[in-house]
């Protein structure tokens, strides 16, 4: 079971650039957190393509709520609405 963010609405997620899925759930299957990247990664059942949450070393050392890049399944779910939520 992976994590589900429940936007406030049904919202129009363009998946690849001819891709347009209208969603109001997102699934997160996996995350992936690359230390020597200073990414951190999810991957959405509803989606083909990763999503980089974080990126670079400062959002990287910062990202989560504590500000020290020290992240959680709510620091995910957060990005994700700050992302697609809007």
């Amino acid at each position: 079971m992976g994590l589900e963010v429940n936007l406030s609405q049904q919202r129009d997620i363009v998946a690849q650039p001819a891709d347009i899925k209208s969603l109001t759930t997102l699934t997160v299957n996996r995350m992936v957190d690359s230390p020597e990247d200073c990414t951190v990664t999810v991957f959405l059942e509803e989606l083909r393509q990763p999503i980089v949450l974080w990126e670079g070393a400062t959002a990287y050392a910062t990202c989560g709520a504590s500000g020290n890049g020290q992240w959680t399944d709510a620091d995910v779910e957060a990005r994700l609405l700050e992302i697609y939520d809007i």
